[in-house]
C-alpha cells in the first residue's frame, strides 16, 4: 500500500501558483491571470483581517463621556459629547487593532454637504459611511461658519455609525447621569423639523419619582431646572408639576426651632 502523499497547503497559494508559472516559462496571459488571482486572494484575506480587528475593536466597549455642557435654552444644564470626545475616546482601541479613521468630502455644493468617514486596516482594506446634510446657516453664522458647522456635525454622525459608538446612555427620568444626547445643538434645518407633541407626564408617576428628584436636588447632585429639561425630553410637565420640581430647591422649615 502506498503512503499517502501529504500536499502544502501553502502549495496551492496564488502566489505560489504565480511563481511556479514564471519559473516554468509560462505564457504571459496565463502570468497576468495568476497575477488577477493573487490580488484577489490578498484583498479577500485584508478584508478578513479588517473584519477581525473591527470585532476586536468593538469588544473594548469604548465609553464615550459628554463633555459640552449645554448653557441656553430649554436643555440647559444637559450635556452631549463632541467629535474630540468620540476620537480620543476611541483613538487607542482602534490603534490598538491596527485601524485607522480618515474623513472626505464626497459633495460640497453650495446647498448640500456630504461626508464620509472612512475607517482602513493596516493590510490595506478600507470601509466607509456617508452622510450629507445643508450649511447650518442658523445662530447668525457666516458662510464659512455655516459649512464647517454642518462638516463637524456629519464627521461626528459618520464616526459613530462606522465605529458604532454611542454616549453613555442615562434616559433615566432624572434620576441618573447629568447630561442627555439630545442635547447637541444641530443644524437649523432639522431643529426645524416638525415633532409630534409629547404626552403630559403621569401623574403617578411624577408622584412616584418626586421623592428621588428631592433627594437629588438636596445632595446638590442635580438643579430643578437640570431635572425639569430632561423629564420634559420624554413628556410634558403642567404648570403644577413644574413648580413642584422648582420647590424642591427651596430649605425646609426645622419644625424642632
Amino acid at each position: 500500500m502506498k503512503p499517502i502523499r501529504t500536499v502544502k497547503a501553502s502549495a496551492f497559494l496564488p502566489a505560489e501558483l504565480l511563481r511556479a508559472a514564471v519559473e516554468k516559462g509560462h505564457p504571459l496571459e496565463t502570468i497576468e491571470k495568476f497575477m488577477a488571482l493573487q490580488e484577489r486572494w490578498e484583498a479577500q484575506q485584508a478584508k478578513k483581517a479588517f473584519h477581525a480587528a473591527m470585532a476586536k475593536f468593538r469588544a473594548q466597549h469604548v465609553p464615550v463621556l459628554r463633555s459640552q455642557a449645554v448653557e441656553q435654552g430649554p436643555l440647559r444644564g444637559t450635556a452631549y459629547a463632541k467629535l474630540s470626545d468620540f476620537v480620543n475616546a476611541a483613538t487607542p482601541a482602534l490603534s490598538a487593532a491596527d485601524l485607522s479613521v480618515t474623513w472626505k468630502i464626497l459633495r460640497d455644493e453650495p446647498a448640500w454637504i456630504e461626508v464620509a468617514c472612512v475607517i482602513t486596516h493596516a493590510d490595506g482594506h478600507s470601509e466607509q459611511v456617508s452622510m450629507g446634510g445643508p450649511p447650518d446657516v442658523g445662530g447668525a453664522k457666516n458662510a464659512i461658519q455655516a459649512r464647517a458647522s454642518t462638516v463637524s456635525y456629519l464627521e461626528k454622525y459618520t464616526f459613530k455609525m462606522a465605529t458604532g459608538l454611542a454616549e453613555q446612555d442615562d434616559d433615566d427620568d432624572g434620576n441618573g447621569g447629568r447630561d442627555n444626547p439630545r442635547a447637541e445643538p444641530q443644524p437649523e434645518r432639522q431643529r426645524a423639523d416638525a415633532k409630534p407633541e409629547k404626552p403630559e407626564y403621569d401623574a403617578a408617576a411624577f408622584k412616584a419619582n418626586l421623592p428621588a428628584w428631592e433627594k437629588l436636588v438636596q445632595n446638590s447632585e442635580k438643579t430643578p431646572a437640570q431635572i425639569i429639561a430632561r423629564v420634559g425630553l420624554k413628556a410634558t410637565l403642567t404648570e403644577e408639576q413644574r413648580k413642584a420640581i422648582h420647590a424642591l430647591a427651596k430649605p425646609k422649615e426645622n419644625i424642632n426651632a
